[in-house]
């Protein structure tokens, strides 16, 4: 399957993209989430597998963003830290403070937890970015 790599020119967002936004999964995510869209991605932009020396170049560099994005995400005392800075940063969702989560009382002692009803889970006030605007995939 061909996939269309655009050039970082294409795409459209303007402010750097979350770890959680460059692996295409939520703040909430559980290690084995973060593990699968890790290893997909990480298949995807491959270096190995590009055509020509340009694709290379470029592939390579996508590769090294998702495998820092994964070294910090993995890692449980990285991640709190990443989290912290996160949700400090302007454009977190001021409803979870950038967690994606949201706890909600239900009667008098159950409390739960579920993804944010504002910010779909992604922890930005803008709605986050997906993966394939992140790399150029979709207009």
């Amino acid at each position: 399957m061909k996939v269309h790599r655009g050039t970082s020119a294409d795409a459209p967002h303007k402010r750097e993209p979350t770890y959680y936004e460059i692996l295409g999964a939520a703040p909430a995510s559980s290690f084995e989430q973060l593990h699968s869209k890790f290893k997909a991605l990480a298949v995807l932009w491959h270096p190995d597998r590009a055509t020509t020396d340009a694709e290379a170049v470029r592939c390579g560099n996508i590769y090294a963003t998702i495998t820092q994005a994964y070294s910090v995400l993995k890692d449980g005392s990285k991640r709190s830290e990443y989290d912290a800075r996160l949700a400090l940063l302007p454009g977190a969702c001021m409803y979870c403070q950038g967690k994606g989560l949201q706890t909600k009382q239900q009667g008098f002692a159950k409390r739960t937890q579920q993804l944010c009803e504002r910010c779909n889970g992604s922890g930005r006030a803008d709605g986050g970015l997906c993966a394939a605007q992140i790399w150029g995939l979709v207009g």
